[in-house]
């Protein structure tokens, strides 16, 4: 994840939205979650950052949170507003993982963007 995709994401994510962000592996969630912690205070604005692992997560005062799951981690029970896929998750995901995605966004009819 580089800062610009943080930028967008945190903004969405300050308004009240969920956004699910998946990396290709495990051990890159934390260099992704790092990636929030060095923004502006202004745009984190007294969002909650959780290191514990494989429950990553950022939360924000107005109800928006950054969930961030590996390629191959459950996303079961999370509904979305978006789903990230971290550069080189496309073409990781299979037919059947791409559904689970899909599934996350059903309530929200959200989008999936790629890196």
């Amino acid at each position: 994840m580089n800062r610009y995709a943080a930028l967008a994401i945190a903004m969405e994510a300050s308004e009240g939205k969920r956004i699910l962000v998946i990396t290709e592996k495990a051990e890159a969630i934390r260099a992704a979650v790092d990636e929030f912690a060095e923004l502006p205070d202004v745009l984190m604005g007294g969002a909650r950052i959780r290191l514990a692992n494989g429950a990553e997560r950022i939360d924000f005062p107005g109800g928006g949170s950054i969930l961030f799951r590996p390629a191959r981690g459950s996303v079961r029970g999370y509904a979305a507003h978006t789903v990230f896929l971290d550069a080189g998750v496309d073409h990781t995901l299979t037919v059947a993982r791409r559904q689970d995605l899909a599934g996350t966004l059903h309530t929200t009819g959200g989008d999936i963007i790629r890196a």
